[in-house]
């Protein structure tokens, strides 16, 4: 009976190895695609093919791609050329805020893949501190903004920031039109060259929509260490994928941001076809707490 035992035991076994094994083989590659596109910043997207958590992870990103990204009011096309790493860049040119973009990515051996973000058009913003100001390494303001141009809803996300030689850096603005070279971002496209400036904590998007005007609550930061004068907040304006990306990154620790993933786990994407990622807009403005 022991015996009989023990060759079930090792039947099952064998049996679960291979269905782990089939699982694999059936892991189908995608198109994994990034770009977040600012009126800051030259076009810039990141191509790579999807891998399963275990296997080979050494040639995953695409270097033959043809990427194209469209202005869907002008029509205006801007073909992307590859630089290094699976990452395309624009010859210079820059999107415009206020503006529907379209982008179109084809690699042999893949399905085309095509998304839409939208770019919002961000003008001034106010922000306030709330009465207690900092107490016990605690921070927590409002901001109103005041939008150039409307979509039916307008999402924000924020974050804090901290300057560390304020003499270096133009009163409200953050160096995010500076260009990065080709390895500083660290493979992120459009990440923020931040230089002298470091972020004190993720950027978080304000839940719901904001109308055009309205005074918006921001939760307590309980992340501060330093001195007022040295602390900016970056208020983004976010397209609508993009804050739904946010709002997935925030509650369901999405894996978006990689092209390694566990078999068949659900991601956030704004793809359409065989691929999944983000193309998303954004503009933003960095003011300082005291000027």
């Amino acid at each position: 009976m022991k015996t009989y035992n023990y060759i079930l035991f090792s039947l099952c076994l064998v049996v679960l190895f291979l269905a782990s094994c089939n699982k694999q083989a059936e892991f189908k590659s995608h198109l994994h695609i990034l770009s977040f596109i600012n009126p800051d910043q030259t076009f810039e997207v990141r191509v790579q093919k999807s891998a399963p958590s275990f296997g080979d992870h050494s040639d995953l990103n695409i270097t033959n791609a043809c990427v194209v990204i469209t202005n869907s009011s002008t029509q205006e096309d801007f073909q992307m050329e590859h630089v290094v790493d699976g990452v395309y860049r624009s010859n210079g040119a820059k999107p415009l805020a206020g503006y529907d973009y379209e982008i179109q990515v084809k690699v042999d051996g893949f399905e085309h893949a095509a998304a839409t973000t939208y770019i919002p058009d961000l003008g001034n913003v106010v922000v306030n501190l709330s009465d207690d100001q900092i107490e016990s390494g605690e921070l927590s303001f409002t901001f109103s903004p005041t939008m150039l141009s409307n979509k039916p809803s307008n999402f924000f996300a924020y974050e804090l920031i901290q300057t560390k030689n304020n003499s270096d850096e133009e009163e409200g603005n953050l160096p995010s039109s500076e260009e990065p070279d080709e390895e500083s971002n660290g493979g992120n496209p459009n990440g923020v060259n931040t230089g002298n400036i470091r972020n004190l904590n993720y950027l978080k998007p304000v839940y719901g929509p904001v109308a055009d005007g309205s005074i918006v609550p921001v939760e307590t930061i309980n992340t501060f260490n330093g001195e007022l004068e040295d602390l900016s907040v970056r208020i983004v304006a976010v397209s609508s994928e993009f804050y739904d990306f946010l709002l997935n990154e925030n509650q369901n620790n999405s894996i978006i941001s990689s092209s390694v993933r566990p078999y068949n786990s659900p991601v956030y994407s704004n793809f359409v076809g065989d691929a999944y990622g983000l193309f998303g807009g954004f503009s933003e403005k960095t003011i300082k707490f005291v000027q």
